[in-house]
């Protein structure tokens, strides 16, 4: 592509984004359109690495969360099944 349409990449990839009906190609298009849009700013090498490590830290934290939330939901909704 030449450089001259890098800047348009992003919201194209938004705009297509709008015509998928699957699931699966939805996440391809928001992936292109957020890395396009991160290369702009931060260049192609460091939007990879931010959106890799971003990724990495949400699933991490959903992981972590869900621990949490199922220890106190066992905890709070399991004794009172047992008590009564």
């Amino acid at each position: 592509m030449p450089e001259s349409l890098h800047a348009l990449m992003g919201p194209l990839g938004g705009l297509c984004l709008g015509f998928c009906t699957d699931y699966r190609y939805k996440t391809a298009m928001n992936c292109f359109g957020a890395l396009m849009l991160g290369a702009g700013i931060y260049g192609i090498h460091g939007a990879v690495i931010l959106r890799v490590v971003d990724t990495v830290l949400g699933v991490t934290f959903g992981l972590i969360f869900a621990a949490l939330f199922h220890r106190v939901a066992a905890v709070r909704f399991l004794s009172r099944s047992i008590e009564e």
